[in-house]
Parts: structure tokens; C-alpha cells; sequence
């Protein structure tokens, strides 16, 4: 359960590590990982079995054996430290009807599905420590620090003012963003949970209703939101609009922007440790939240690939969660962590990493005209597809063949709209030096669909053929 004092003990540990020194950092993030380690060795007889003789004091991260979904789920009544916690009794309390209020799996912890969407769902726990940190991380990200103390004076809380939150997104029982948002405390202000599977109108209306000043969903779905609000049918002021959940492209954000005048603010997040990253005033970036979570981007081998370079897939560690220890979480995203330089300009110290390109599975992989691969991350098809009146979806079938789904937005010109999509991804074939005999077919569809069966996300970009 939740405890309040902890809570602000958390937010204020966030502020106070808000400016902190790389020095400060590295021994914050050392001293939990070894309380991390020791808890697992003690508590878990999987990690006992995966570290072998492990000496706790003795660590160096980057030699420790990482971990995944399939694994840790294989394994899970071995995984969670807490023994009272079983699988079979997880899944079953997931199946039953229950108050999305009160997610309380032993009255003591919550559970959060992860979406399927690379085709394994996962189920993962966390106590109330671990929640306090998450909400710690959501207030640090989504409010203005107070300005720095006097030396030797006490760290000061920042205090968020009151508004009118409305997240638009997948309100799934065990969906971990929902649950988060359901827990953000009542005095900051009252809060419209909007599901995002009923139709466009039904969201216009109730976004019209409540009158939002702060905005959340996907990056697909604030383009919709923007186009209603371009047509005239969402009338509503945000002072801040927040995207996350999948890539946010360069035209999806002009867009939001020119519609609602306002900065988006881009978050990067996972079910298996809530809020990785954010994008702060300086735009230029996103912090990643360090003292919560240890990210490393290395290359399809697991090596640690240098700043300034993209890696294929990230390593997590969650120093918050004891009770179901995830220590070099392997995830399928691609990031680069920008060189150690210069503060950001809005004042945090904390590490960097440029926007996310996204999951492995949604980097298209096409044939070459000189033989081999041309990889394709989603800015460089944004480049050229994202100046066109759509929303649009790519997605690879095979080696050398797309599906381009796309809906028109309004004033279109519905019947120029499908060559001039083909003209632009031949303009990005050529850019890039893809194989003539790649082929796509442009489909004008009612709606984006879910990339994997049995999924409710919708992303821009997915490749089927991996």
C-alpha cells in the first residue's frame, strides 16, 4: 500500500538529486545496486542460481549476466523476493472482476501487465516503495524545480499547482500507465481517465467536457486529437500536452504543436520501470531518471556502445523494485545517450539520451541495391512522409514488401493523397539506397490498426518480418 510520508520522501530525494554531480550520481546509483543485489541474492533463489558466488560488495555492473521477459517470466515464483507471491495466484487475481481503484494483489502490492506487444505479455509486481518512486519521477518530470538552496541550507520540495489532468489511453486493469495515473494524488488537481479504444468523438466529447489544462495519450492518437482541434470540433486550452508510449516523430509534434500552441513534452516509459526518461523546457534531449533506474544502450551482443552512438537495445536496472528484482532487464528499444558535456539548460545535471528510436521491431529493415540491409528508423520514413496531410502507419511484411495505411485528415485531397505518399517513400527509398524491387501498397484505411493480434497499441511503424 501507499504511505504518504513515503511518498514525499521520495519526491524530495528526486528534487535533491535533480542538480547533483556525476560524482553524487555514480555513488547513489553504486550504493543501491549493492543493497539491490544483496536483496536478490537473499530473497531469490533465481538470482542466487544466475549469480553463482557473487560477492554483493564486489559488483561491476557490466559483469553481471542480464536477464529478459521470456526469462524472467519462465521463472517468476523464483524471481519475486516476497515467497508468498506465486504466478498461478497472480494470473488468477488478474482473471477475477475487481475495483480498478483498489489494484491491491495481498493488500500489499500491484500488478501491471506488460502489452503484449512484441508478442509476450508479462505480469510484474511492486510494492509501495516501489510506487512512491514512480510518483516521485511523474512530479520531478511534470513540475518546475524550486530554485537551488542555499549551501547549507534544507532541500526544498517543489509544489505542483493544482490543474485539470486527462490522459487518453488504454484503461486495461493491469495496464501499467493507468495505474500510475489513477495514484497521482488527489490534491494536485482533478483528473478525466479517457479510454482510447471508444471512437474519436466520443473522446472529442469528453476532452470538450472536462476541459483539460494538462494532456496526455500516444503520439498517434494527440495527432488525431490535433486534427479535431484544427477542424474546429475540440475546443479545449492545454497549457501542457504530454506524449508517450511509442516514437514521437518530428511531423506528429509540429503538428500538436501548431494545433494547441503549446510545447509537447515527450516521456519515455515501460511497465517494468515506469518513467525511463523525459523531455524538460530545454527540449534538447531527454533526462533519463538515473537515480531510479540504470539504463545502458549497448549493441546486439550486450556490449556497452560509446555516447553518441545508437545502440541496438537497452539494459535496465530498477534500483526501486525489491520485490521482484529486475537487474539488466534486456528491452528491445534503441537509444543514444548523449556525450557527458555541458549541463542541459533548464538546470538538471541528470544524464541525457536523444529521442528514442524506438524498438528493434519497429526499425524497417529493407533490401539494399548494393546487397545486404538498409535499416530505417522511424525519423528518417518521418523525413519524407511526415509533410503529408495523413496519419500514417508502415508496416514491413517482408524483406521487400510494405503496407502503407493511411488516414487522410480533413481538407485532404483524397484523390492526389496516394501518389504522392508512394512519390515520398520512393524519395526516402532513393535517400537511403533501397532495393528497386521493394515493393508497398498504399491503403487508404478507416483507422490505424493494432500492430500484433491480441494487441490494443497502434505504432506507426512495425516490422512483422523479424
Amino acid at each position: 500500500m501507499l504511505n504518504p510520508a513515503q511518498i514525499g520522501e521520495a519526491v524530495a530525494g528526486a528534487w535533491r538529486r535533480f542538480r547533483c554531480s556525476a560524482d553524487e550520481l555514480r555513488a547513489h546509483q553504486q550504493g543501491r545496486l549493492r543493497e539491490l543485489v544483496r536483496h536478490a541474492l537473499e530473497h531469490s533463489a533465481f538470482y542466487r542460481r544466475h549469480y553463482g558466488s557473487l560477492d554483493p560488495e564486489k559488483i561491476q555492473l557490466e559483469g553481471l549476466p542480464p536477464v529478459n521477459k521470456r526469462l524472467i517470466q519462465a521463472n517468476f515464483d523464483e524471481v519475486v523476493a516476497d515467497q508468498r507471491i506465486k504466478l498461478a495466484d497472480v494470473k488468477r487475481f488478474c482473471e477475477a472482476p475487481s475495483d480498478p481503484a483498489h489494484p491491491w494483489f495481498l493488500d500489499s502490492f500491484v500488478v501491471m501487465m506488460s502489452s503484449g506487444t512484441t508478442g509476450e505479455k508479462g505480469y510484474f509486481v511492486a510494492d509501495g516503495a516501489t510506487l512512491a518512486d514512480a510518483i516521485a519521477m511523474g512530479v520531478r518530470q511534470s513540475t518546475k524545480p524550486s530554485p537551488p538552496a542555499p549551501a547549507g541550507a534544507s532541500p526544498q520540495t517543489a509544489s505542483a499547482p493544482q490543474h485539470r489532468f486527462a490522459a487518453v489511453m488504454l484503461l486495461e486493469r493491469f495496464d501499467s500507465a493507468g495505474i500510475l495515473v489513477r495514484l497521482i494524488p488527489e490534491r494536485l488537481g482533478p483528473k478525466e481517465l479517457i479510454d482510447n479504444r471508444q471512437d474519436l468523438p466520443a473522446i472529442v466529447r469528453q476532452l470538450n467536457d472536462f476541459q483539460p489544462t494538462l494532456l496526455s495519450s500516444f503520439p498517434y492518437t494527440l495527432r488525431l486529437l490535433a486534427d479535431e482541434a484544427q477542424a474546429g470540433r475540440l475546443r479545449i486550452a492545454p497549457s501542457r500536452v504530454t506524449s508517450s508510449g511509442d516514437v514521437l516523430t518530428a511531423s506528429d509534434r509540429a503538428a500538436v504543436e501548431r494545433a494547441f500552441g503549446v510545447k509537447v513534452y515527450d516521456y519515455y516509459c515501460c511497465t517494468e520501470a515506469s518513467y525511463l526518461a523525459w523531455e524538460c523546457d530545454a527540449h534538447d534531449g531527454l533526462h533519463l531518471n538515473a537515480d531510479f533506474n540504470i539504463v545502458e544502450s549497448v549493441d546486439a551482443a550486450g556490449t556497452p556502445v560509446p555516447e553518441g552512438q545508437r545502440g541496438e537495445k537497452i539494459l535496465v536496472t530498477n534500483l526501486s523494485n525489491r520485490v521482484m528484482p529486475l537487474i539488466r532487464y534486456e528491452i528491445s528499444d534503441q537509444v543514444e545517450i548523449i556525450p557527458t558535456g555541458a549541463p542541459c539548460r533548464c538546470g538538471c545535471t541528470l544524464p541525457r539520451i536523444r529521442t528514442v528510436a524506438g524498438r528493434v521491431e519497429q526499425v524497417i529493415v529493407l533490401r539494399a541495391k548494393s546487397g545486404g540491409s538498409v535499416p530505417l528508423i522511424p525519423e528518417q520514413i518521418d523525413h519524407f512522409l511526415g509533410p503529408l496531410p495523413t496519419n500514417y502507419q508502415v508496416i514491413q511484411e517482408g524483406p521487400s514488401r510494405l503496407t502503407l495505411n493511411y488516414v487522410p485528415q480533413s481538407g485532404a485531397d483524397v484523390r492526389s493523397l496516394p501518389d504522392s505518399l508512394r512519390q515520398a517513400l520512393n524519395h526516402c527509398f532513393e535517400r537511403y539506397g533501397v532495393a528497386d524491387d521493394v515493393a508497398a501498397e498504399v491503403r487508404q484505411v478507416a483507422a490505424l490498426e493494432p500492430v500484433r493480434p491480441g494487441s490494443s497499441k497502434i505504432c506507426h511503424y512495425w516490422n512483422r518480418s523479424r
